[in-house]
């Protein structure tokens, strides 16, 4: 978690943006012909070049692992997303599935009341043999 942190600040645009400007003017010491002549600034071009390459080489790695970090983190939500479109297939197979029962369940409970609403009403303790039919068709 501390070094999730860490990372995040190192690799943050402010950071990337100083170190940006601390490239800048490492250039501009370092590079421009005539800043060499001036007293004040021409011990410090040695310095300044070596400080331009330095602030080149710390951009390119931060800049890097920036990008790694977005990479992971892109496989990482595409590796939830397959997951979550797998389960979303999964329970609309399952709702599928479910209609279908609920549709042929619809269906026999249709037939088994025509059934039973034709079978006519018997006051005799024994059925008919159309009626025992009926019964014995009703599975």
């Amino acid at each position: 978690m501390l070094t999730d942190l860490f990372w995040t600040l190192a690799t943050s645009n402010l950071v990337l943006g100083l170190v940006g400007l601390i490239l800048i003017a490492a250039l501009v010491v370092g590079y421009f012909p005539l800043l060499k002549w001036f007293p004040v600034l021409g011990e410090y071009v040695p310095v300044a070049k070596l400080a331009s390459l330095l602030s080149v080489g710390l951009i390119c790695f931060l800049v890097g692992v920036r990008f790694a970090d977005d990479r992971e983190a892109t496989k990482q939500i595409q590796a939830k997303n397959a997951l979550l479109t797998q389960r979303l297939q999964a329970a609309n197979d399952v709702a599928t599935m479910d209609a279908k029962r609920a549709q042929d369940d619809a269906d026999k409970i249709a037939q088994l009341e025509k059934l039973a609403n034709a079978t006519p009403t018997n006051n005799s303790p024994c059925f008919d043999s159309d009626a025992a039919g009926r019964v014995r068709s009703i599975r």
